[in-house]
């Protein structure tokens, strides 16, 4: 029946009228509507062979245009053809002889490797598109997130911080997990509790990706609120944008500093903000303006050139003061005001997240250490490192930035793997994770 005039017809998944000709099932001709249920089969079988020919010249690297279908299975041949490659990623690339014997050593710990521990940086959301605290990560606004993600800076102007964590959480939620997240989350599954990552990542993405459990976030969330106020001790979680509604139309883009000029401060916004009063106002309304000291021709060269309005742009646009009644405030107390529930720069990291992570390498003997898009270096990670190795753990790095390889590498006791975190992390996992570990639902994480 498969090799019948019945494939070879238009299909639809509408219940349209269809001439099936079954000539070797012995049926005659017939017109009938086709029933929903059937035309879903249909599609199925259609759809399967097709996606089963697709992986196998995918796989091997062959032009896909080697592939020879009836006009009538196009449609069918783009959807499979899209949803493989998004399911699957870029094609590999071909690694040179040494980065592909370091790669076959880095896969036969991995699978040799009953415990393992990964450190998460900004390096891996970067992929998604976040912008990071170090390296190109950027201004907002001219401000320098370092000089926003402090206590002192909370306390002095909350309405410039919050305003700075509203445009964070804006990006946050719009960014999507990538294929870093997703590998990280099947290590998780296929490893179970021998497997924890402890991420300095604030943005959600580990989380949306499906790995939630066996993930400690060591400079809290984004997403956490906690309240301000001396005797209340309200903690929660916030995922609605804006939080409140006078921080909307705060979503502004981190600008790379070889294009900002310079650091803004509070100080400075002030005065400039008077400047650009004075600048607009007309020579009459201020004192002593009548007596312009510009010749008749600059005058006429000012009047008569024409106005040129620029688009504004994000890292100079003015900072709102906005009142501190109208920022987030504490439905428990109702008084007082709520802060992000970011571990900022002076303030330790939570204890309870320490000491998870404590009992987990006193409790397993650590195998392999994953440090992804960070250098490793920052204290307390890199102390949870340096236990691993002492009792015996190799270390893989991922990240764009690798600061000496030959010293990572000595005496076989780790790896580094420069680039894209995201892309790289598929293709080191792969013999525990598998090649098709995308969730059904993934676009709409």
């Amino acid at each position: 029946m498969f090799q019948s005039e019945f494939w070879k017809q238009p299909y639809g998944l509408r219940g349209q009228d269809f001439r099936l000709q079954t000539p070797e099932a012995g049926f005659p001709t017939n017109r009938f509507r086709v029933s929903v249920q059937a035309l879903k089969l249909n599609y199925l079988i259609r759809t399967l062979t097709i996606s089963a020919q697709i992986f196998m010249i995918y796989k091997e690297h062959f032009p896909l245009s080697l592939i020879h279908l009836p006009q009538t299975h196009q449609a069918a041949f783009n959807h499979f053809l899209l949803l493989i490659s998004n399911r699957m990623g870029k094609p590999k690339e071909t690694l040179d002889k040494d980065m592909a014997l370091r790669l076959s050593k880095f896969q036969d710990q991995l699978l040799n490797s009953k415990n393992i521990l990964a450190l998460v940086g900004a390096g891996l959301s970067a992929s998604s598109g976040l912008s990071t605290f170090r390296g190109s990560g950027g201004l907002w606004r001219n401000y320098s997130p370092i000089d926003l993600a402090t206590p002192s800076a909370f306390d002095i102007d909350p309405s410039l911080v919050w305003q700075f964590y509203s445009s964070r959480r804006y990006h946050a939620l719009k960014a999507k997990p990538n294929m870093g997240h997703f590998a990280l989350a099947e290590l998780r599954k296929r490893k179970g509790e021998k497997f924890l990552t402890l991420t300095q990542n604030v943005d959600g993405l580990s989380q949306r990706a499906g790995h939630s459990d066996g993930l400690l976030e060591l400079h809290g969330s984004l997403f956490d609120v906690r309240c301000t106020g001396f005797f209340c001790n309200y903690k929660g979680v916030n995922k609605v944008h804006p939080i409140t509604d006078a921080l909307a139309g705060c979503e502004d883009d981190f600008v790379p500093p070889s294009k900002a000029t310079k650091k803004r401060s509070r100080e400075e916004e002030s005065e400039s903000s008077e400047e650009q009063t004075m600048k607009k106002s007309k020579p009459e309304d201020l004192e002593g303006g009548a007596n312009t000291t510009k010749s008749p021709k600059e005058q006429d060269k000012t009047t008569n050139s024409p106005e040129i309005s620029l688009p504004p742009s994000p890292e100079f646009k003015p900072v709102q003061s906005i009142p501190t009644e109208n920022l987030p405030r504490c439905p428990e107390c109702k008084s007082s005001t709520l802060r992000p529930g970011i571990v900022w720069f002076g303030e330790s990291l939570p204890l309870k997240v320490l000491d998870q992570a404590d009992d987990f390498l006193e409790s397993h003997k650590i195998d392999l250490v994953l440090v992804i898009g960070t250098s490793g270096t920052v204290w307390p990670a890199m102390g949870f490192i340096e236990r691993a190795k002492k009792r015996g753990a190799k270390v893989a790095v991922f990240n764009t930035e690798i600061e000496d390889l030959a010293a990572l590498e000595k005496n076989g006791r780790g790896w580094g793997f420069q680039g894209d975190a995201a892309e790289w992390l598929p293709r080191a996992l792969e013999p525990v994770i598998g090649s098709g570990f995308l969730p059904r639902n993934w676009k709409k994480l």
